[in-house]
């Protein structure tokens, strides 16, 4: 009975110490065929035992899904660091959960056989093409391709505030540059009025000469209105003049035309003239016919010609 207890003892005594270590994979899913999964573990072991080189796994084709490539032994501060590196060899038509194989690793101590594991790893390979995940939890977290910028919104708010006073300036350049290109090239009311004057007497063949007299009178007022600001009367023809000094050498034009004006639209009798007539220049309106309109077209267009060459001599 002693004889078997003792050799029980000596049994338990000599048995090989087994443990297993970790296996770290990151990540531990996502992969495709041709890509290298690193598997690392770092196996504590005293610094005197000795690694039996054949329990190390052979480099070559483990089945149809992986091979081993490569493995390294790195000693560590009281213990060994083993890398392997596999490699996907076949592409899966839908995703497919693998297993590292656990090795079995054989030190020797004092004359004792210390036995170490490697832990088997889950790894996924997924097909070019993939379709649904592999449900299983535990292989890790997403991570983005990079970290993530610190947001400072008090510098896009500075950016913002700077490209908005830029466009405003851009905005005031351009309508500057515009207003003076368009003065240049002579857009202003009276160059606007006598080219308008100029269209109804071409297009006006049709109409009545009173509808045409109306409606070059009331070209020529939109003119006056739009040179002065605001809507110019008979009683503020002197006033407009003395506002716009440039029109000073029509003066006598200007007077004529709102007393033509009263005659036409209110029935007063025009200033040296007659009613209905050309203001006092030597023809008569009610004797002469140049055209659509009679001679008050022909003679509204004079007027706006010359105010016009006045309005773009002054604006230079």
């Amino acid at each position: 009975m002693r004889a078997a207890g003792l050799t029980v003892l000596t049994m338990l005594l000599t048995a090989p110490h087994v443990t297993a270590a970790p296996v770290t994979v990151d990540p531990a899913f996502g992969y495709r065929i041709g890509d290298r999964i690193v598997a690392a573990a770092r196996v504590e072991v005293d610094e005197r035992a000795r690694l039996d080189a054949e329990s190390l796994p052979r480099v070559g084709m483990l089945h149809g899904w992986l091979s081993l490539e490569e493995v390294t032994v790195e000693p560590e501060e009281g213990a060994l660091r083993i890398t392997r590196v596999f490699q996907v060899t076949a592409s899966a038509p839908e995703p497919r959960l693998l297993y590292l194989p656990k090795v079995e690793l054989k030190f020797t101590l004092d004359g004792r056989s210390i036995d170490e594991q490697l832990e088997a790893v889950p790894v996924t390979v997924a097909p070019l093409a993939p379709s649904q995940p592999v449900l299983r939890s535990g292989l890790g977290f997403l991570r983005p391709d990079r970290d993530v910028p610190d947001p400072r919104p008090e510098q896009a708010l500075q950016r913002a505030a700077w490209l908005a006073a830029a466009l405003a300036l851009l905005a005031l350049l351009w309508l500057g540059l515009r207003t003076f290109a368009l003065q240049r090239r002579g857009y202003a009311p009276f160059t606007v009025a006598s080219r308008r004057l100029r269209r109804l007497a071409r297009a006006g063949r049709g109409a009545t000469p009173a509808t045409i007299r109306g409606s070059a009178f009331r070209i020529m007022h939109e003119a006056f209105n739009e040179a002065g600001g605001q809507a110019i009367f008979s009683s503020q023809r002197d006033r407009f003049l003395a506002e716009h000094p440039q029109f000073a050498g029509e003066a006598v034009g200007v007077r004529a035309f709102f007393d033509r004006s009263d005659a036409l639209f209110f029935g007063t009798r025009a200033a040296g003239g007659v009613a209905g007539g050309l203001p006092h220049d030597g023809t008569s309106g009610a004797s002469r016919d140049d055209g659509p309109g009679g001679g008050d077209l022909a003679w509204l267009a004079s007027l706006a010609s010359r105010l016009a060459r006045l309005e773009q001599a002054g604006s230079r």
